[in-house]
């Protein structure tokens, strides 16, 4: 049986993509490996921060290429992890093919000459969660042909889906390490001052001269146990995320799973996981009063009216994002592709 080597920038206990090994498990042998201690992405931006994260990038890109061989691929959950895998079979003359995942948000900058050997290598496979991604990236890199994917951010296969029900204290939860703008929530949550709330951010992308508002109670850089548990206990979840930015995605759909009704900021990706009736739960330009009128509605919706939502949205999100389904999906077009090009 061939074997698929699965990176992940998350520690085993904080896991919350276990729907890759899931998806993989009927037709490969698989190999798991994790960040010891820290997940890449709470490491630190900073100059020593860089640093661990590259030694640890170093360190998985060794353990990927040593259990594995030239018929195997290595999947990547992480875009930079998977970009420093290739520069390093290259240099170690260590021929193995790669599919990663996170190839979002196309822009010009330093990266790019890379990217674009990888997106023209028949060994790299790249997965992005926006059809229109594809397009951009063509532009961005300016190239006819890559070989990229669309893949859509899916749930968690981990987690039950919860039948929303009345909470005792309400209050309305965001968070989030990606993309997000925290200056507009903190504009929003100041509008709502009526309302409780509490987030969950990372430190080093807090300003600490921004005003709190009262009625918000901030936490930084938690474990994902605690993260997700603070989220499920919510009335509401609110994304406010950086416009024309792939963000949030994982975070809707956990708040679909724990049948709490998510809001967020408009993005290309986000726009598949609500139906018509529901797009209002969208917010275009980062309106602040409009992101506040939609948290005050919500809020005040009857029990009954609530959960009738949340079984629409839940009995969507089943039906078109299981990862696990996907995933098997994507890998047998990959092997049939792989099998034309062999012959």
């Amino acid at each position: 049986m061939k074997r698929a080597i699965v990176v992940y920038d998350c520690i085993q206990n904080d896991n919350d993509k276990s729907w890759i090994s899931l998806g993989l498990g009927g037709g490969y042998n698989v190999t798991e490996i994790f960040p010891d201690r820290l997940s890449l992405a709470v490491m630190g931006r900073k100059r020593l921060g860089r640093i661990r994260v590259i030694l640890k990038m170093l360190s998985i890109s060794v353990k990927a290429i040593r259990n594995s061989g030239e018929q195997d691929v290595i999947v990547v959950w992480n875009r930079s992890q998977a970009l420093f895998l290739y520069k390093f079979c290259h240099f170690m003359r260590a021929n193995r093919s790669i599919i990663s995942f996170l190839w979002y948000n196309p822009k010009k900058r330093r990266l790019n000459s890379l990217e674009k050997e990888c997106l023209q290598d028949k060994q790299f496979l790249a997965l992005t969660n926006t059809r229109t991604s594809i397009r951009e990236w063509k532009e961005v890199l300016d190239i006819k042909d890559i070989h990229m994917e669309y893949f859509p951010d899916p749930f968690d296969p981990r987690d039950e889906f919860v039948q929303s029900k009345q909470k005792s204290a309400k209050y309305v939860f965001s968070g989030g390490y990606s993309g997000r703008d925290w200056e507009t929530f903190l504009k929003v949550v100041a509008r709502c001052p009526e309302i409780s709330f509490r987030c969950i951010a990372h430190k080093n992308q807090w300003d600490a001269s921004w005003d709190i508002p009262k009625n918000l109670e901030v936490r930084f850089n938690t474990t994902t146990t605690e993260y997700y548990s603070i989220m499920k206990n919510a009335t509401v979840a609110v994304f406010v995320c950086k416009e024309n930015t792939t963000a949030g995605l994982i975070n809707v759909n956990k708040s679909i799973q724990y049948g709490i009704i998510p809001i967020i900021t408009y993005n290309d990706a986000i726009d598949e996981y609500f139906e018509e009736q529901y797009k209002c739960f969208m917010v275009l330009d980062n309106n602040v009063e409009e992101f506040s009128k939609i948290i005050q509605y919500v809020i005040r919706y009857s029990d009954v009216q609530y959960d009738l939502i949340m079984k629409d949205m839940q009995s969507h999100l089943k039906e078109n994002f299981s990862g696990v389904d996907n995933m098997k999906k994507l890998m047998e077009k990959y092997e049939c592709a792989k099998s034309a090009k062999a012959v």
